[in-house]
């Protein structure tokens, strides 16, 4: 249900007539939020809503006028949070009207799915200018009615991406930039809502906004951290994870932020509860994933000459090595930050491909294609999980699932190869 605005302190529904005309071209400060706030209040409730209530929705001609002038209200400002965040609200009330008339069984249909795209570009836009409280004579705009529509739209975006649509690139690889703020934060709360944490898509969501937070210096920033942990531990336990490589990532994932977002402290602790912990422990504890977080500064560096020699090979320090190697080849462009195209991304993922493929040749030709190979595909769920990292990779993303597979299942086909041929 999408909420409306606030007038003298009370939520209201009721359609308000048009807004006197401002001066053209009208400024965008609270003059033109107020027109944008009556505009959106005079679409009305769903049909749905209005049926249930037994009252008459507003009218295909006035929603009509009262979207146009909203959607001329984001043209003409688009760097004004308030009026993007409603402009997502419109879109989405337009969404709700178009599922009415669909007919029962038909689903997510995909003609819906521009405005829906259209809803989360307006609230990605507001990152710029996060929206504040502002009272006027006509609206006491809050944190409540910003929130209510965003956490709409992540509803929304996920429903549509869980039937199969492409909804937004924020769930794609070449996802848009994303900086750590309020409305990104906002998103990662809606993200982690009762009704939508269990969507795969909503993993996916939390996994770009904890990216984009985790390297705040500010631990207010972190929320979307353990967030994201709660994502992890309830889809690792409806098996919505699987696979033991992809269980082992998150869980390990799930342990490092939220150790972050503790700092040494216990459960409960801020929305890291006690039940919380006890599911992530249950979870570790079935899986055989280990609880210790690497500090790859207190290990032993070991030479690329010497990864492969006997009593070194596959020690921790050796281990650790090769994953700060691997680590030192992933770029930002590979990582897909700033929306890269995939010119782009092609050539820096490929040049990555070929230098962790130097290293299972190297292992080759020591003499410990086994060994080696399997102590390069621990580096790289060490890597992936970010566990291990340099300083200048310490935030990036890891690979996209696609890659890490490939270079894990071309180590293990080897492997499997090399084991035949052993008398």
């Amino acid at each position: 249900m999408q909420p409306c605005f606030r007038i003298a302190g009370l939520a209201f529904a009721a359609m308000l007539g048009a807004a006197p005309a401002l001066a053209s071209p009208a400024p965008c400060g609270p003059d033109r939020i107020v027109k944008a706030a009556t505009a959106y209040n005079a679409l009305g409730e769903s049909p749905v809503q209005a049926a249930l209530a037994g009252r008459t929705p507003v009218t295909d001609e006035v929603f009509a006028e009262k979207l146009a002038e909203i959607r001329l209200d984001a043209g003409q400002c688009p760097q004004t949070g308030w009026v993007r965040i409603i402009a997502a609200g419109a879109e989405l009330k337009w969404v709700e009207r178009l599922e009415a008339d669909t007919p029962p069984g038909e689903g997510r249909k995909a003609a819906h799915v521009p405005y829906v795209t259209q809803a989360m570009d307006h609230i990605l836009a507001a990152q710029q200018d996060a929206p504040k409280y502002l009272r006027t004579a006509q609206f006491n705009l809050r944190y409540e009615d910003w929130y209510g529509i965003v956490k709409e739209a992540v509803k929304s975006m996920t429903s549509y991406a869980e039937a199969g649509h492409d909804v937004h690139p924020v769930l794609t690889e070449t996802r848009p930039p994303l900086t750590c703020n309020e409305v990104t934060m906002a998103m990662a709360t809606a993200a982690a809502a009762y009704e939508t944490i269990g969507r795969p898509a909503s993993l996916k969501l939390l996994d770009r906004l904890a990216d984009a937070c985790r390297g705040s210096q500010d631990r207010a920033h972190w929320s979307p951290l353990v967030q994201r942990a709660k994502a992890i531990t309830q889809q690792v336990q409806d098996k919505k994870i699987a696979g033991k490589v992809d269980v082992h990532i998150y869980l390990r994932g799930a342990l490092r932020d939220v150790s972050q977002y503790l700092e040494g402290k216990s459960a409960p602790f801020g929305l890291w509860q006690t039940r919380d912990q006890a599911l992530l422990d249950k979870l570790l504890d079935e899986h055989g994933v280990s609880r210790v977080l690497y500090d790859p500064d207190s290990l032993k560096h070991v030479a690329r000459e010497d990864w492969f020699a006997p009593g070194v090979i596959g020690t921790e320090s050796a281990k650790i090595s090769v994953a700060l190697e691997i680590s030192r080849n992933w770029t930002p462009k590979a990582a897909g930050i700033g929306a890269p195209t995939v010119e782009e991304t092609g050539p820096a993922r490929s040049a990555f491909l070929r230098a962790v493929s130097e290293m299972s040749a190297e292992a080759d030709a020591a003499g410990q294609g086994i060994a080696g190979r399997l102590m390069i595909n621990e580096a790289l769920d060490l890597f992936q999980s970010g566990d291990i990292r340099t300083t200048e990779t310490a935030d990036l993303p890891g690979m996209p699932g696609w890659l890490h597979d490939v270079l894990r299942n071309t180590n293990l086909r080897k492997i499997a190869e090399l084991e035949g041929e052993t008398p």
